[in-house]
């Protein structure tokens, strides 16, 4: 006996949007094979559910074409000999993304204010197929391979440009800044105010491919319900990245600028082998222990030559050759730039791990658990990176335990329908520094961000520590309290030292102290009604977070952390409505969101931000068929340094749906009738606060068409007649 499935929908709207979606599902008791073909231009990334339908993703910026197709299945043999399971998929993405960029620096001699946007095409190609091949399952010879392949192409052509200066620009020129950031000459607000600016087309291909192959194999041991778990894996990776840069600078200060045309081809090879051995000793249903021994070891290949084409006449302005094309091979060998680099790394690290889990009875309704591992980390690390100027090596070891804690109490009282859970846990972690960050070296490649490495970088060290209590009524009403407290000592930052002159930023790595965050969210959601076709819904979120880090201009004598705190004010309260008949269903919500920014730097300005609305989702049945859709935003922001961002938002999408019969279905779907949308990210932290504004996903009306079809067939034995012997 087998079964089909299959979804079909097809759809067309204006702007030439489009979308298309077939996936079909053929199962039966040992196998299962499902295949599907995704195509739109709707920003939607659509993902295989495994039941004959699929399920989709909203990337809401910028503007992207994602084709997808595959298929996926297993296989169990009846008799147990082997099962296997795999996919293939196959992907093509062609997007266009706008980023606009509002930035303010803190320092102690006065804020240094920039702006930026960055325009780029982008175009990937991407394979991945993953198998999972199992033999001899129900014998003691039974183990697992697991094959996997990944390949992607992809290419992107940029334009951008930035730029930095002593005061505020907003209220001079509001949108008038992207037509100067983009002009020939620095006229107005950009010759009076401006540090410096730059003009960047840039060009990239690059390639990748992995191959990886793992060994899975558990051993039961004889007379015991002991397990012992094997497994192994070998992966191998190579990148490819050929960059063209042409970057036209200008130090508006000195009136002078430097043009560079430069060209970086990359190539990076990994190897790594993996080995881990689990022993589980069960000392009851609900108590083992676990002994566990993981084993990594990386080696990693890099070659990143960068040749100077602005070095060589013709190739030194502008309106020179075109970006992406090349001079001879022997006309390159003179213009190798000085930060042209190679370099090969070695990881060993060995994990011990002991864990123990205890579990019991807690009264007559309730279980507790007690789990516990203290990782015990060897690591060694070892890099030699070599460049025209000079070699260098480095090399930092560690022998450090972690800890892992968790404890849990749950209680459930089915006939009271009562459910009550309280949880804890506590982990401590360690990492080492990026190993090119210990190298004592200088990189300008970037003029205008030149950085350092530092040798005397310590350890990170990480705690983390979280606890949640829950309950739940005989109602079924929902309370649940989540607090989270995460610190890091020795965080590796970025120092940043700033010329006023010249707006060049020299940046070294260290480790500083007194990064924490917290979290507490309260959520409450309660019936009104026994029916429970009313609900009161609130998220309350009270969260904040100490940011530390060093930045200062060039010439100041105080070196003191600069140190800001965020705090943060969330609140959704909302209400839920189904009728008896389940034809209309309501959900209404009013959000407020306040942020506050404050530093103890001298002329730190203190800063609000807030944001408030609110959200109404209807669907309703409607007769004849038809079935309605609408959500509803109201948003408005305020408290942005870019002004022209302080906005009211109206954002209505909708859709209506005519069922013609079990297979057939129309729908038209409407995305930001009103087209308000804007898109919007800010970030504050010890060194700067961010607004950083994407292109939305524009207005559309889209029309599709729904095919559903399903199919079961039993499959018949012929029957050979007996004929009794004469």
């Amino acid at each position: 006996e087998h079964s089909s499935i299959a979804n079909i929908d097809m759809g067309y709207g204006t702007e030439d949007r489009y979308y298309a979606k077939a996936v079909g599902l053929k199962f039966s008791s040992v196998h299962k094979l499902s295949v599907y073909g995704f195509a739109n231009n709707l920003n939607r990334t659509e993902m295989p559910a495994g039941n004959g339908d699929s399920h989709f993703v909203t990337t809401a910026n910028g503007d992207y074409v994602i084709d997808r197709a595959g298929f996926s299945y297993n296989f169990d043999n009846p008799r147990g000999l082997f099962a296997t399971e795999g996919d293939l998929d196959v992907s093509y993405i062609d997007g266009y993304s706008e980023i606009k960029n509002s930035k303010r620096n803190f320092f102690n001699t006065g804020d240094i204010f920039s702006r930026s946007i960055n325009k780029s095409n982008q175009y990937k190609f991407a394979l991945a197929s993953n198998h999972k091949l199992g033999f001899f399952e129900n014998t003691s010879y039974g183990f697992t391979l697991i094959p996997s392949l990944k390949y992607s192409t992809s290419h992107e052509n940029m334009l951008s440009a930035n730029a930095s200066f002593e005061t505020d620009t907003d209220s001079l020129w509001h949108e008038a800044w992207l037509d100067s950031l983009m002009s020939d000459e620095p006229t107005g607000v950009m010759a009076l105010y401006g540090i410096n600016r730059e003009k960047m087309r840039q060009k990239t291909d690059g390639e990748s491919l992995e191959l990886a192959i793992g060994l899975e194999k558990s051993i039961d041991i004889p007379h015991t319900e002991d397990e012992l778990r094997l497994s192994g894996s070998f992966r191998f990776s190579s990148d490819k990245d050929n960059n063209y840069r042409q970057r036209n600078i200008e130090y508006l200060r000195t009136q002078s600028g430097q043009f560079l045309n430069e060209y970086a081809r990359n190539k990076t090879f990994n190897r790594e082998w993996k080995g881990n051995a689990v022993y589980v000793l069960k000392l009851n249903d609900s108590s083992f222990f676990n002994f566990d021994y993981h084993y990594n070891f990386l080696s990693l290949d890099n070659d990143n030559p960068i040749y100077s084409l602005h070095r060589l006449a013709g190739w030194d302005h502008a309106g020179g050759n075109k970006i992406g094309l090349l001079p001879s091979e022997l006309g390159m060998l003179d213009i190798l730039d000085k930060n042209s680099h190679a370099y090969w790394q070695k990881n060993n690290e060995h994990t011990v791990n002991l864990k123990y889990n205890l579990g019991f009875q807690a009264g007559n309704n309730g279980t507790a658990n007690i789990n516990a591992d203290i990782p015990m980390k060897f690591h060694r690390r070892r890099m030699n990176y070599t460049r025209p100027d000079c070699d260098k090596a480095v090399e930092r070891s560690m022998v450090l335990p972690n800890l892992n804690i968790n404890i849990s109490y749950n209680y459930s009282n089915n006939e009271k329908r009562t459910v009550r859970f309280w949880g804890l846990e506590y982990s401590l972690d360690h990492e080492m520094p990026s190993l090119y960050n210990l190298l004592d070296i200088t990189n300008d490649n970037n003029p205008l961000y030149v950085t350092h490495g530092n040798p005397g970088l310590k350890n990170m060290r990480k705690h983390h520590l979280f606890t949640q209590f829950f309950y739940q009524s005989p109602m079924r009403n929902v309370h649940r309290l989540n607090m989270t407290f995460d610190r890091t000592d020795n965080q590796v930052s970025v120092a940043q030292v700033f010329n006023r002159e010249t707006g060049v930023t020299h940046a070294t790595p260290l480790n500083v102290d007194g990064n924490y965050s917290y979290d507490m969210k309260f959520v409450n959601n309660v019936y009104v009604d026994k029916s429970r076709r009313m609900q009161l819904t609130n998220t309350l979120q009270l969260a904040g977070n100490r940011s530390v880090d060093q930045i200062m201009t060039d010439g100041e004598e105080r070196t003191e952390m600069s140190r800001v705190r965020n705090f943060y004010v969330n609140d959704m309260a909302g209400f839920n409505y189904t009728s008896k008949s389940t034809k209309l269903m309501l959900k209404g919500q009013v959000f407020f969101q306040y942020t506050r920014s404050t530093g103890d730097r001298p002329n730190f300005v203190t800063q609000n931000y807030y944001n408030y609305g609110g959200i109404l989702n209807v669907r309703m049945e409607l007769p004849h068929n038809f079935r309605l859709e609408t959500d509803w935003t109201f948003l408005a922001r305020r408290g942005l340094s870019y002004s022209e961002m302080n906005t009211t938002e109206s954002l209505w999408n909708a859709a209506v749906t005519k069922t013609v019969n079990d297979k057939l279905s129309f729908k038209l779907e409407a995305y930001d009738i009103l087209n308000q949308r804007k898109l919007v990210v800010r970030r504050v932290n010890a060194q700067y606060a961010e607004e950083v504004y994407y292109n939305p996903m524009r207005s559309y009306v889209i029309l599709h068409c729904v095919i559903r079809l399903s199919s079961r067939h039993n499959k018949h034995h012929a029957a050979h007649e007996h004929i009794e012997p004469f």
